[in-house]
C-alpha cells in the first residue's frame, strides 16, 4: 500500500472551502478562498494552496471513528466529504464519502488509483465536487531501469526530441519551420502516430493505468486556473462551436487539416496546454523538449492526456468538415433542380405565349402531351372502302342455296 500526498488544494467552487487532516491534529487546516483569516489556518486570497497531508489508510468503521482515518473536506452548501484510502475487493484506491464510513467506498474521480507513493492534488469544482490529479512528481510515468529513471523507452524518448529539435534528415519534422505549408498536418499525424507507438509498450507493463493517459474530450477545468491571457480559452470555445472559426498564419480559417493543425500547435499547444498544465500541476517537465537535467514531456502522463486532447479536436474538425461538405453537395443539388424547374417554367411559358416553338408537335412535347403524326390523320380522313359494294361476295342465304 503506497502512501498518497496531497500537495495542493485548487478551488474553483464559489465559495471558500476547507481542509483538515483528522487523523493528524498538528497539521493547521488549509483554507482556500478569500475571507478565512486567522487561527492556525493558512490562510489565502487565491483559489490554490500548497499543502503536505498524506491521506491516511482506514479499512473498517473502527479506523474511521476512533482513529478519525481521513481528510474532513467541507464545501459548503454542498457537502462535507470524507476522504481516505484503502485496498478493499475492487483495489486500491483513494475512496470518499458524504456520509460516514463505507465499504469500499466510492472512488475519486479522475486518478485515485494508488500505484505505490505518489503526489497528488485534491481540485474542487464550479459544482463543488472534488477529484483528484498527478500532482509535481506524481505526473510521472513510473518506469526505470536498474534504478535509472527512464520516464519511457529511450529510443522513444529520442524520436519525439529530434522530431521536435533536429533537421528533418535527422530524424527531424519534414515541413520546416513549424507554421510553414504541411507543417500543421505533420504536428497532428506525427503525435497520434507517436501516442499508439508509446501506448504498445506501456499497456503492457505491470503498472500501466488506463484512466492517466486517456484522451480528453473537453479542456480539463483545472486549466480555468491558468490563463495568461482570455484569448486560448476563448478561442477554444468559439473552435468547439464553429470549427471553421479559427485561423493562423495566411489562413484565417481552419478550411484544411494544415490550416487546423497549424493553428492549434501555435496558438494552443505551445502557449497554453503545455504551459498550463505544467504551472497548475507543478511539473516543469511537461513543457521540456531537450532539457537533460529534467524528464521530458513525454515521461508525464498529461502529454497523453493533452495530445489525446488534440487528436479529439482532429477528429471534431473531420467530422464537421464531412458534415458541411455533405450539406453543400445537397445544397447544390437543390440548386441544380430549381435551375431545371426554371428553364422548364420558362418553355411552359413560351409554349403558351406560342413563341420559340417551330410546330405544333414541339409544343405538345414541351406541354407533355401525346404527339400524333399528322400524315397518319390525313390518310385516315381521305381514305376509300377497300372493296365497293357490288363487288363483294355472296354470303348467308347465298351460300346456303349453293349446298
Amino acid at each position: 500500500m503506497g502512501i498518497t500526498g496531497i500537495k495542493q488544494l485548487i478551488n474553483n467552487f464559489s465559495q471558500q472551502i476547507t481542509m483538515t487532516d483528522l487523523e493528524n491534529s498538528s497539521l493547521a487546516p488549509v483554507v482556500v478562498g478569500p475571507t478565512r483569516s486567522g487561527g492556525n489556518s493558512q490562510v489565502t486570497t487565491t483559489s490554490q494552496q500548497p499543502c503536505d497531508m498524506w491521506v491516511p489508510w482506514c479499512t473498517s468503521q473502527s479506523d474511521y471513528d476512533k482513529g478519525h482515518h481521513y481528510i474532513s473536506l467541507e464545501v459548503p452548501g454542498v457537502a462535507t466529504y470524507s476522504i481516505w484510502q484503502a485496498a478493499q475487493s475492487d483495489g486500491d484506491f483513494v475512496r470518499y464519502s458524504t456520509g460516514g464510513y463505507q465499504n469500499p467506498g466510492n472512488h475519486l474521480s479522475y486518478a485515485s488509483r494508488v500505484n505505490g507513493n505518489q503526489d497528488r492534488c485534491i481540485f474542487v469544482n464550479s459544482s463543488g465536487q472534488p477529484s483528484i490529479w498527478p500532482y509535481g512528481a506524481g505526473a510521472y510515468i513510473p518506469y526505470s531501469i536498474a534504478g535509472v529513471y527512464m520516464g519511457i523507452p529511450s529510443d522513444l524518448m529520442q524520436k519525439h526530441m529530434m522530431w521536435h529539435v533536429n533537421p528533418p534528415d535527422m530524424g527531424g519534422r519534414q515541413f520546416q519551420p513549424a507554421g510553414s505549408p504541411g507543417s500543421g498536418l505533420e504536428f497532428l499525424t506525427f503525435h497520434r502516430d507517436f501516442l499508439a507507438q508509446v501506448f504498445n509498450w506501456y499497456f503492457a507493463q505491470p503498472f500501466a493505468d488506463a484512466d492517466l493517459v486517456a484522451a480528453w474530450n473537453a479542456l480539463p477545468e483545472p486549466l480555468q486556473q491558468y490563463q495568461l491571457s482570455a484569448g486560448p480559452f476563448n478561442d477554444i470555445q468559439a473552435f468547439m462551436a464553429n470549427p471553421f472559426s479559427q485561423g493562423t498564419g495566411t489562413s484565417t480559417q481552419n478550411k484544411t487539416e494544415d490550416d487546423l493543425g497549424i493553428w492549434l500547435e501555435a496558438g494552443i499547444h505551445n502557449t497554453f496546454l503545455h504551459p498550463g498544465l505544467a504551472s497548475v500541476f507543478n511539473n516543469a517537465s511537461v513543457t521540456n523538449l531537450r532539457d537533460p537535467s529534467i524528464p521530458m514531456s513525454p515521461s508525464t502522463t498529461y502529454f497523453y492526456q493533452l495530445h489525446g486532447l488534440i487528436s479529439y479536436w482532429w477528429n471534431y474538425w473531420r467530422s464537421f468538415k464531412a458534415s458541411k461538405d455533405a450539406k453543400d453537395v445537397k445544397e447544390k443539388d437543390k440548386e441544380k433542380e430549381k435551375e431545371k424547374d426554371k428553364d422548364k417554367d420558362k418553355d411552359l411559358k413560351e409554349a403558351r405565349d406560342g413563341t420559340n416553338i417551330s410546330s405544333q408537335a414541339s409544343m405538345m412535347e414541351v406541354l407533355g402531351a401525346p404527339v400524333e403524326s399528322p400524315a397518319i390523320d390525313e390518310q385516315a380522313a381521305s381514305a376509300e372502302t377497300f372493296i365497293s359494294s357490288a363487288e363483294r361476295p355472296s354470303v348467308g342465304a347465298h351460300a346456303l342455296e349453293d349446298e
